[in-house]
């Protein structure tokens, strides 16, 4: 886009300088000087480039202020697609807290022996869902 806009915007700042010598009849050069500068500014893309994403970033830092977290920008442009929203009422949500309502083992092992091999495994992990996972008692 640099390429084309940049050159055009330039040459018409160019022509509101000096293209008004041969139509006024009282051409002051400073003036139209003046006014193809405000032109320059008013036609540079680096507003529109700068302010989109900024807008983004202080949406997300207002968002996240608040306790809600996007994974990007372009979920918070989602959102305006949604009609409906369900939530789980387990506390992961509103609390930010994961709870595990129940597991279901497919396969070979019991759920005890499961419980106890999956308890093992994410007994060291500081992630919310294996926190989740330690909270469950192993006999359900």
């Amino acid at each position: 886009m640099a390429k084309v806009y940049t050159p055009i915007v330039v040459y018409l700042a160019i022509a509101v300088c000096f293209v008004p010598y041969f139509f006024v009849d009282d051409y002051v050069f400073s003036e139209w000087l003046y006014r193809a500068l405000i032109f320059l500014v008013i036609s540079c893309p680096c507003a529109l480039v700068i302010s989109i994403p900024l807008g983004y970033f202080g949406g997300l830092g207002a968002a996240s202020k608040n306790g809600i977290l996007f994974k990007g920008a372009t979920y918070m442009d989602k959102l305006k697609e949604v009609n409906t929203m369900v939530m789980d009422k387990t506390g992961t949500v509103t609390k930010g807290v994961f709870k595990i309502k129940d597991i279901e083992v497919i396969g070979n092992y019991s759920k005890d022996e499961f419980m106890t091999f999956l308890l093992a495994i994410e007994s060291k992990s500081t992630h919310p869902i294996a926190k989740a996972i330690m909270r469950i008692p192993i006999r359900q």
